[in-house]
């Protein structure tokens, strides 16, 4: 054989492994998007799981807001009815207040009558009592000068 057909022979054998080198190359890529296929699955799935999960927890809060949402409901009309009770309960008290305060203005105004009454009784009771005095006075007064003439007619009397 002579070197030239070893040659082309060589060359050819080449040509071949380069096809089949070649042939590795694509299969290595084809092999490379499988598997980023693969991979791009399962961060699909990944995705949509925690999607659901992401909506199961929405839903989740939902249903809490919409309890909270009832629950501030509640409290507040239970907030209004407590109020209400206490305006009632406060003007019943006023009321009450109201009512003790005019017996008590009335009793003070009885018991100032009463009073006043008694001072009045008592004012002409002095007044009597005064002129009582005053006539005493008098009486005494002739009574003083009665005894005087008595004491004189005695003492005259005496000297006789």
């Amino acid at each position: 054989m002579s070197s030239l057909k070893v040659a082309d022979d060589l060359k050819a054998f080449v040509k071949k492994f380069q096809v089949l080198s070649d042939l590795a190359d694509v299969l290595e890529k084809v092999g490379s998007l499988e598997q980023a296929e693969r991979d791009a699955s399962i961060r699909k799935d990944k995705a949509y799981a925690d999607a659901a999960n992401a909506q199961a927890v929405l839903e989740a809060k939902g249903l809490e807001v919409s309890k909270a949402d009832t629950l501030i409901s509640m409290k507040e009309e239970e907030a209004g009815k407590v109020y209400k009770a206490g305006q009632a309960k406060a003007a019943e008290v006023v009321e009450a207040a109201k009512v003790q305060a005019s017996q008590i203005v009335q009793a003070g105004l009885a018991q100032k009558k009463v009073l006043e009454e008694q001072v009045s009784n008592e004012k002409m009771r002095l007044s009597d009592v005064r002129s009582q005095v005053a006539e005493a006075g008098v009486e005494l007064q002739n009574y003083q000068a009665q005894l005087e003439d008595i004491k004189a007619k005695l003492s005259s009397f005496m000297k006789v």
